[in-house]
């Protein structure tokens, strides 16, 4: 159970996120906060706002936490992810996280049904 001003917080944070993937001048810093999710997460990995706020400093537009686990990810223009990337490699040796930083290419096309040998079956 969750309270109903959490969830709808959180929806409206997604529809915002969304916005922003699809239009960079919609994109803001804000558009990742959660009111579900990330304090409990914080819980059994205290060095992730540190980290999420180096991932911010360095130049991601966004970041917050991505996945079930404990992977974080920053948001940001491909000319600033180099920069990203080495902060969040600084961050993670400052903090004496095991872990490393990866820079990743959006998908641009999306899921696409290769029926192959099975068409017509």
């Amino acid at each position: 159970m969750v309270p109903l001003v959490d969830a709808a917080f959180n929806l409206g944070r997604l529809g915002l996120l969304v916005a922003g993937l699809a239009d960079r001048g919609q994109l803001a810093r804000w558009c990742t906060e959660d009111r579900l999710h990330q304090g409990p997460r914080t819980a059994l990995f205290p060095e992730a706002p540190a980290l999420l706020g180096r991932l911010e400093g360095a130049g991601a537009l966004a970041a917050s936490w991505s996945g079930a686990g404990t992977s974080l990810i920053g948001i940001c223009d491909a000319t600033d992810a180099p920069a990203v990337r080495a902060a969040g490699e600084a961050a993670l040796d400052e903090c004496g996280v095991a872990g490393r930083a990866v820079t990743l290419e959006p998908d641009l096309v999306g899921l696409v049904v290769d029926r192959g040998a099975d068409e017509g079956t």
